[in-house]
Formats: structure tokens, C-alpha cells, sequence
């Protein structure tokens, strides 16, 4: 038996679905359909249908649709929400087959911003993890012959406070003289990285990075604060060489500036360390020795300039022979032309002191003046500067060298000697001038002093034999250039003592 459309009435929806439908229908089933057959009974059970069917479920014949109060409700709401699946009941009619509390459809896909927040996220979480990892990583060390692992970066004070079985006896606290001032208050310990020992302040901020090799030993002394302040040393006069025909400056003299520390704590006064290294002023001693075996030797004549000199002049020009002339001071005062033609002439002239006493005899004062007196004299007259010296006699000790605050550069002395002030004849002077004479030699004369008729004679003899036998005649200068050794500003026949440089004041 069908159902007639008076069967059902509309009822206000109680529930809160999201379908937004106003109005829920509950069917009124007559009393006596309920007694009816399967197919009665088949219409009070619950099915699942669509919004569009159940107007026809509750009514399979075609009434028109403004009779269905089914479709009218379905239809009065144009706005609401279409609810494609839900289920209808006898009692409350069409139920939808959402959850009545159910949150809506999640947006689908992430935006644009929110893809580039996350990509940043996973990038700094790639980088973090593996650097974290590194600088946790544990490494291995060896200490003092021990294999030990620790994290990387872990401090060395840290690993050092563990090795219990390390014996350590700390340094003492010292004085700038270093002396003791408090026992066991230096450095705890020391410590050696590969081959670097390290200052306690590197231990302290060192961190492990793994492989190194550490060696833990006692500890330094530490020494007490001081305040600094600079001292000179004067250098020191040495003589180097025995004996020689040449003497000559090869080493100036510097003073050594050195840290003067005064000790906070105890007041102490010591010499610290080097600021400015110095030097010995040194005097070479020795023989000439021509380089590629020439035989170069030297001729010289002293005392002069006298009435002689111009006869001497003519016998080394008439051979071509160039010597060296060592006049006194007061012969240049009183014959000062002279001079000037032996120098015009090609020879050297240097000086024999002023008066011709023994150097090494006179007081410092006097020294310097008979040394300083010559050399103004020679200027004066030919305009010489030399600090080139013969000293009288040959006496010129270490401590004569002291006296001259350096106004000599050197003191030529000879090998040749031709006795020839003891006027022993012509032959005797020769003989001595020439017998056993070897290259490098410097050979002794006069030109004054007293009377030189033997000399004048013997000359040529020596002149010619030496020529003969292959020998070439140079000056003192050309000597000391050929040996190679001197230093050419001692060559130059004028060296002085040279800025920043210090005359010595005590023998090395």
C-alpha cells in the first residue's frame, strides 16, 4: 500500500550538521501499516541513499513534485550545502554521513612561503647535524705515552686534571737575579705539543683538535715583575793576529744595548736581555799576500821630506818604480814643496808622527797630538788626508792603539829591513833590502834623518836586482788591494770612524 504525502510533516532540524538544511522530515507511518507485510517492514529499516533519490524512495510513483514535501524542503534552502551521501530513517528522516562534529575538509597543497620556510628548515638541519657531530666527535690524543680519547675541543687543562698518575712538581717563584723568592708558586707544570713547548697562558687556552702527541713535564720557575730601563756597553779593543806588516781596522766598534730589570718584589737589579747587539772593535796583524801569486812588493823611505828626497824621486822615475814616503810633521812644515812633488811625482805620503818620538811612551794627550798634527800638516801642504801611520820605531802596542780614539785606520810596519840609519855600507843595505824577500814584503829605507849618500847608492842596486829577478813595485795601498782581505775603506788610505760606531775604552 502506498503512502499518501499526508503520511509525513516537516520538523525543525535539531542537530548542528554542516548540510545548513533547515528543516529535517520524520515520517508518520499509519498504525495499521505496521502490521503489513515484508515489504512494510523493509520501510522502517535505515538506507543509504542520495539527496537526489529519496524523493522517489519515499514515493516510487511519479506524483508531481510540488505533492513530494520532501523535494519542497529539499528545495526551499537553494543555498544550502548539497550533502551527496547520508542515509535516511524512519523516524528522523534523511541523516548525513558526515560526523555531526566533524572539522571541514583540510586545505590541500602548502604555499609558496610556507615551501621555502620548510626548505630552509631541512637545509640548516643538514648543515647542523654533521657539524654538530664534528665538533663532538671524540679523537684520540697520546699523553705523555698514553693513548687518551676525548671530544674535540675539549680543554688541555681539563685532560691534564685527570691524569692522576701524573707526578708534577710545580716551578718556584723567582727574582729577576733568579733566586728563590717562594717555592712551588711558578707554573704547575709545563707542557710540549709535537715539538712546541708551549707558555702556560697557551695551556691554559688550548683545545684539543685530535692526533697530537703531548707531553706533560714539571713546571717553570716565574719570574717576578720588574721595570726596564736601557744601559751601553762600551765595546772592547781586540788584536787579532800575531805579527804582521800591516795593521789595520777590520772590525769598528758598536756598543751593545742591554735591559736593565729592577724586580718589584725584591728590588733586585740584574741585566736582561740584548736590545741592541755590539761589537768588538778588532786590529788585523798580518803579511800581505797577493792574490794569483804575483810578486808585488813594496818600497818605502822615511823621515822625510829632506834635501835628499828630489834624488830619490829621479831614481824611481828613471825606472818606473811607484813607492810610499811616511814624512814627519815638522819636515812638512818646514820643506811643505817637497811633499807636493812626491805626491805629483805618483807616490803615497803618510804619516811618521810629528815629531818622530816613540809613540807607545807618550801619554794620550800627547799621542793624539803628534798623530793629529801630522795629518794637518799633510793637508796643509798637498792636501793629503790619510789615517795611515808609520809609528817611529815600529812601537805601537795594543794599548797605544786604545790612546787613539780612532783618528788611525792603519799602522804599516815592514818585513825588509835595510838597517840603513846605521849606515853599514852599500852592499849590507842591499843585501838586507833583497835576501830572502818574498811577494807581498814591504821593504824599509830613509830619505832623512841624517845623512842618505849610502841609500842613493844602494837603491838602484836594489831597484834593478828586484826588477830582474821578476818583482813589481807597488805602493802600500796597491799592496793591500792586491791581498784582497782589507776592507777597501781602510784601502782608501782615509777611513774614519764611522757613524753609530764607539772608540773602546778597554782592551778585549
Amino acid at each position: 500500500m502506498s503512502r499518501s504525502a499526508n503520511h509525513f510533516k516537516a520538523t525543525p532540524r535539531k542537530d548542528a550538521s554542516s548540510h545548513n538544511n533547515e528543516n529535517r522530515f520524520e515520517g508518520a507511518a499509519n498504525p495499521s501499516a505496521n502490521a503489513a507485510g515484508p515489504a512494510n517492514a523493509n520501510a522502517a529499516q535505515p538506507y543509504v541513499s542520495s539527496v537526489r533519490n529519496a524523493g522517489h524512495s519515499a514515493n516510487p510513483s511519479t506524483n508531481p513534485a510540488s505533492r513530494n514535501p520532501y523535494l519542497q524542503a529539499q528545495r526551499s534552502h537553494t543555498k544550502a550545502q548539497r550533502e551527496d551521501v547520508g542515509f535516511v530513517t524512519a523516524d528522523k528522516g534523511f541523516v548525513s554521513a558526515r560526523p555531526l562534529n566533524a572539522a571541514p575538509h583540510a586545505r590541500r597543497g602548502l604555499s609558496r612561503r610556507q615551501v621555502i620556510a620548510l626548505a630552509g628548515s631541512l637545509t640548516v638541519a643538514a648543515v647542523a647535524i654533521p657539524l654538530g657531530w664534528n665538533f663532538l666527535r671524540p679523537v684520540e690524543i697520546i699523553v705523555n705515552g698514553a693513548r687518551r680519547t676525548f671530544n674535540v675541543g675539549t680543554a688541555l687543562t681539563d685532560i691534564i686534571g685527570k691524569e692522576k698518575k701524573l707526578k708534577l712538581t710545580a716551578g718556584n717563584f723567582i727574582n729577576v737575579l733568579g733566586k728563590v723568592i717562594e717555592k712551588g708558586k711558578g707554573d704547575p707544570y709545563s707542557v710540549k705539543i709535537g715539538d712546541k713547548e708551549l707558555s702556560f697562558d697557551e695551556v691554559k687556552g688550548y683545545k684539543i683538535h685530535g692526533g697530537e702527541t703531548i707531553v706533560v713535564g714539571n713546571g717553570k720557575d716565574v719570574m717576578e715583575e720588574y721595570t726596564a730601563e736601557k744601559s751601553e756597553v762600551a765595546p772592547k779593543l781586540k788584536m787579532d793576529g800575531a805579527w804582521g806588516s800591516i795593521c789595520y781596522i777590520s772590525q769598528w766598534g758598536k756598543p751593545e744595548q742591554r735591559e736593565v730589570r729592577t724586580g718589584k718584589v725584591s728590588g733586585e737589579r740584574s741585566e736582561g736581555n740584548v736590545v741592541q747587539k755590539g761589537q768588538d772593535c778588532v786590529v788585523k796583524i798580518r803579511n800581505m799576500r797577493p792574490k794569483d801569486g804575483k810578486k808585488l812588493v813594496a818600497i818605502t823611505f822615511d823621515d822625510g821630506p829632506s834635501k835628499y828626497t828630489e834624488r830619490y824621486l829621479q831614481i824611481l822615475k828613471d825606472r818606473n818604480v811607484k813607492a810610499t814616503f811616511f814624512n814627519i810633521g815638522n819636515c812638512v812644515h818646514e820643506m811643505p814643496n817637497l811633499t807636493k812633488k812626491v805626491l805629483e811625482a805618483g807616490h803615497e805620503v803618510m804619516s811618521h808622527s810629528y815629531t818622530h818620538p816613540v809613540l807607545s811612551s807618550l801619554p794620550q794627550d800627547k799621542l793624539l797630538g803628534e798623530l793629529k798634527d801630522t795629518q794637518e800638516a799633510l793637508k796643509k801642504a798637498a792636501g793629503i788626508d790619510t789615517t795611515m801611520l808609520r809609528p817611529p820605531y815600529g812601537a805601537f802596542k795594543k794599548d797605544t792603539w786604545l790612546k787613539t780614539q780612532g783618528c788611525i785606520s792603519a799602522s804599516i810596519l815592514w818585513n825588509m829591513d835595510s838597517l840603513d840609519w846605521k849606515r853599514p855600507g852599500v852592499d849590507k843595505i842591499v843585501q838586507n833590502s833583497i835576501q830572502g824577500i818574498q811577494p807581498g814584503y814591504v821593504i824599509l829605507m830613509h830619505d832623512g834623518g841624517g845623512p842618505r849618500e849610502q841609500d842613493l847608492e844602494a837603491l838602484p842596486k836594489i831597484l834593478d836586482t828586484l826588477l830582474g829577478q821578476g818583482f813589481e813595485f807597488v805602493t802600500i795601498t796597491e799592496l793591500m788591494k792586491a791581498d784582497g782581505k782589507v776592507p777597501e775603506e781602510i784601502i782608501s788610505g782615509k777611513a774614519k770612524m764611522p757613524e753609530g760606531a764607539v772608540w773602546p775604552t778597554e782592551l778585549a
